[in-house]
């Protein structure tokens, strides 16, 4: 369990860095970065949203998330891409 809280705080750490280049390179109004954990149990994403000012008051808004995935996944995408553009 230990493990996985530390793997947590430096992903959600790494997403936040990730938010605030976003947040700066577009002047962008950030909202809170989901947390790591909800109720003990460890989420499979991170969550923010970003708002221009004017629309700081609206439910106008950009949303961008992270999900957690197989990295095995994408090493089968890449070989596939390479095989296919032969």
């Amino acid at each position: 369990m230990e493990e996985g809280s530390k793997a947590g705080k430096v992903a959600r750490n790494y997403f936040s860095d990730i938010i605030d280049e976003v947040s700066t390179k577009f002047e962008l109004c950030r909202g809170e970065v989901s947390q790591w954990q909800n109720s003990g149990t460890f989420v499979s994403y991170f969550w923010c949203q970003l708002k221009r000012k004017q629309y700081e008051n609206s439910n106008i808004s950009i949303s961008i998330f992270a999900e957690k995935a197989d990295i095995r996944r994408f090493e089968r995408r890449k070989n596939q891409r390479v095989k296919g553009s032969s």
